[in-house]
């Protein structure tokens, strides 16, 4: 009855490299969870005819009804797209058996969330 329990996240101070293991499952379920309501958005469309006049005043409706909203949704989509790449792209150079330690985990870390933000920010600018 008085065996230790496991150690919880509680006891543990956050690092780099929990933090990003955590958050690239975060952006990966997004992703998902994005790719799910597109198909679901494009059973819509196709059942209710893509050309159709009402569907158009639907679409229109939905971009000026909040603006705002419609760009959260699309940095959260492009953040999590971006992020997502460069961490698997980081998790891929340690597979290759690269960059393992751990002054080079915490140095990929922090080169994923700079280009992460850099490629938002710029395709952010770009296209909104």
């Amino acid at each position: 009855m008085n065996n230790p329990i496991s150690p919880h996240l509680t006891v543990y101070k956050p690092q780099i490299t929990s933090t990003l293991s955590i958050f690239h499952r975060i952006t990966g379920s997004i992703l998902g969870l994005a790719l799910v309501a597109l198909a679901f958005i494009l059973q819509f469309v196709s059942l209710n005819g893509l050309g159709s006049h009402e569907m158009l005043v639907l679409v229109q409706q939905l971009l000026t009804w909040s603006s705002f909203l419609i760009e959260l949704i699309a940095f959260t989509l492009i953040f999590s797209l971006y992020y997502h790449l460069f961490n698997g792209i980081r998790h891929f150079v340690w597979d290759l058996n690269h960059a393992l330690a751990m002054n080079r985990v915490n140095q990929g870390g922090y080169i994923v969330l700079s280009l992460t933000f850099l490629c938002t920010l710029a395709t952010f600018l770009l296209f909104f």
